[in-house]
């Protein structure tokens, strides 16, 4: 179309043999492959070269990066310019399509001796393209934020610029940059004493605007539909109704079915978009969990970061990468057959770029996207889209466009109230209560749960301790005397603080101690009442018993016993030495059998243990020994 905006009939080169272009750039360009221009490149080099303004409308991966270099590497080697100052100025929206420009004239400029620098910001390596800005260059690359501190800084002078590029208009406006290329354009020559590139994707009323201010008598290059969105028919657009909590698994079944893995035989890449940065770290960290290599471009990363990631998927060292929308226009790597909308797009533009890293250069590629049944108004501008490019659009995705698709019941985790708003009560008598409502009945009746299962345990515990403490009852007996022989009284101990066992009283109320080492034995009636030694004979120590002859068995008729010898009126007593490391306790009387009762043997005193050094009693404390 030319500046009057009348229809002409198009004219371009139909090989490269044809183009007027050095030939250090026609050789490199064989190199690389490329048998024929594109359409884009076909129509715009035969303006170009004659230095006209053009205005390029074409869609994503058409070419339109060596549409522009290439006029301007002829006008740089003809008219033999200077490398103090740039020639060629190209504005780039983001810093990996800045890089990719800086790639492709380095690429194709080396040879003919042409000098490109990129200048992006984000980095902290301002100093060094400060330095490369200061040697020189013919071609000038970047960003119009990072450029323009330059301009500031009187670093670089922008007043030899012959040639202005202004790459991906749409979506430099979209991401606020106008006031940025507006300040840069100023320190340019006038529209017109230069020549102005201006690509885009989209001709919106916006884009339409800026181009009015920057190019004079342009031609439009027009590829494909203007009017509306279109993606490249090279690429073939897949849609899948998922779970959302199935995503990875239909993923990994993609890289199974494309053969993109590390052990692939092919050259076989994919790129993997999500809307968010979260999603997308998340969604690295969980195919590099799963033994799948792969890298993740995002706002936050860095710029070497970034630059890494890309070329370690161009190189083949990764071949999945996950990315947002920073990534989604104008890069350009070879092997891209796979493209994953992981997370639906905003918009249908996003979606055309998204799906446009593949199939390019006449390449074939696919474009697969996830969408959920909630996801209805992303699903109408995809359908748009495969409609205008003639592709198949699925059952499910008509129906969810419809409104037929039935629902699927989310999780209790996911499910959310279908109303937070206080709806009206009806005109029933029945009252009926809004979920908010209802979720704080169900709140108290859990507090008072919780409220009644504390006093229970506590009055459980009360209880235990009642029963543990409680006195006893009137009909229990009190006295010793009214204990039963097999429970012992209530208090009773014996000499040795331990319980003694229920006997019956002796009239003497003392027995002798019992240690665990001698058992108990039926010990008999001391003979006098009191515990003091008579004159009798001394029971003697454990140890010292002498061996006695067992006295005869006595009959059990008081008529028939033997009757036993009068004791001396003054007998001498008799004593023992006690042992060294034992003071006795009160002494008693020696066994003196009763009449009529039956013979029993000597008691016999065990000592408690003490230590083995401990000293012995004097023996004055006892006054039988004294």
């Amino acid at each position: 179309m030319d500046p009057e905006g009348e229809k002409i009939p198009p004219t371009g080169y139909n090989t490269f043999d044809e183009c007027p272009f050095p030939a250090e750039v026609l050789d490199e360009v064989r190199k690389s492959g490329f048998v024929k221009p594109s359409p884009i490149q076909m129509y715009s080099w035969p303006l170009a070269v004659q230095g006209k303004d053009i205005i390029g409308i074409a869609t994503t991966g058409s070419g339109k990066t060596v549409a522009f270099l290439f006029p301007a590497f002829k006008f740089i080697i003809e008219t033999k310019a200077k490398a103090d100052d740039p020639t060629l100025l190209c504005l780039s929206p983001t810093r990996e399509l800045a890089v990719q420009v800086e790639n492709e004239a380095h690429k194709f400029g080396r040879e003919a001796g042409i000098i490109t620098v990129c200048v992006y910001g984000g980095v902290g390596n301002k100093r060094d393209q400060g330095r490369d800005l200061a040697k020189g260059c013919h071609v000038l690359v970047g960003t119009p934020g990072r450029l323009n501190d330059f301009v500031e800084g009187k670093e670089v002078s922008l007043s030899n610029v012959s040639k202005l590029v202004v790459d991906e208009a749409d979506r430099m406006l979209d991401m606020g940059f106008e006031p940025q290329i507006r300040k840069a354009v100023k320190e340019v020559k006038d529209k017109m004493e230069r020549q102005t590139l201006f690509f885009t994707a989209t001709w919106n009323t916006n884009v339409q605007k800026i181009a009015a201010d920057f190019v004079n008598k342009p031609y439009q290059v027009k590829i494909g539909s203007t009017e509306h969105l279109k993606a490249s028919d090279n690429i073939k657009q897949i849609v899948k109704i998922v779970d959302p909590d199935k995503k990875v698994r239909h993923l990994t079944k993609l890289f199974l079915e494309y053969d993109i893995s590390e052990k692939g035989r092919g050259e076989n890449r994919a790129m993997i978009f999500c809307n968010t940065k979260k999603t997308c770290e998340q969604l690295e960290d969980g195919l590099n969990r799963a033994r799948v290599r792969c890298d993740s471009i995002h706002g936050d990363k860095e710029q070497r970061e970034r630059e890494k990631a890309l070329n370690d998927l161009r190189d083949g060292y990764t071949k999945i990468i996950c990315a947002t929308d920073v990534a989604a226009r104008g890069l350009d790597v070879k092997g891209v057959t796979l493209v994953v909308n992981y997370d639906p797009p905003k918009n249908a533009e996003d979606y055309v770029h998204r799906i446009g890293r593949t199939g390019r250069a006449g390449h074939s590629g696919t474009a697969v996207t996830f969408l959920t049944d909630r996801d209805d108004f992303q699903a109408r501008q995809i359908r748009t889209v495969m409609l205008r490019n003639n592709q198949e659009v699925p059952r499910e995705l008509q129906a969810l466009v419809d409104g037929t698709l039935p629902r699927r019941r989310r999780s209790r985790s996911r499910r959310r109230s279908r109303s937070r708003r206080r709806s009206p009560r009806r005109r029933s008598r029945s009252k009926r209560r809004s979920p908010r409502r209802s979720r704080d009945r169900r709140s108290r009746d859990r507090r008072s749960r919780d409220r009644r299962s504390q006093h229970r345990s506590r009055d459980r515990r009360s209880r235990d301790r009642r029963s543990r403490e409680r006195p006893r009852k009137r009909s229990e007996p009190r006295d010793a005397k009214s204990q039963s022989p097999d429970r012992p009284a209530r208090g009773a101990s014996n000499n040795f603080g331990d319980s003694a066992p229920a006997s019956d009283p002796s009239p003497q109320g003392w027995t002798p101690p019992q240690t665990a080492q001698y058992p108990s034995q039926a010990y008999p009636t001391p003979a006098h009442p009191n515990h003091y030694p008579e004159t009798t004979a001394m029971q003697p120590y454990p140890g010292q018993v002498p061996a006695q002859a067992a006295a005869p068995a006595q009959p059990q008729y008081s008529w028939l016993k033997t009757p036993e010898p009068a004791a001396p009126l003054n007998p001498a007593p008799q004593f023992t030495t006690p042992a060294a490391h034992y003071a006795p306790a009160t002494g008693y009387a020696a066994h003196v059998p009763q009449w009529g009762a039956p013979p029993q043997a000597a008691p016999q005193v065990v000592p408690p243990p003490q230590h083995y050094g401990a000293a012995p009693q004097p023996a004055r404390q006892y006054s039988w020994l004294q």
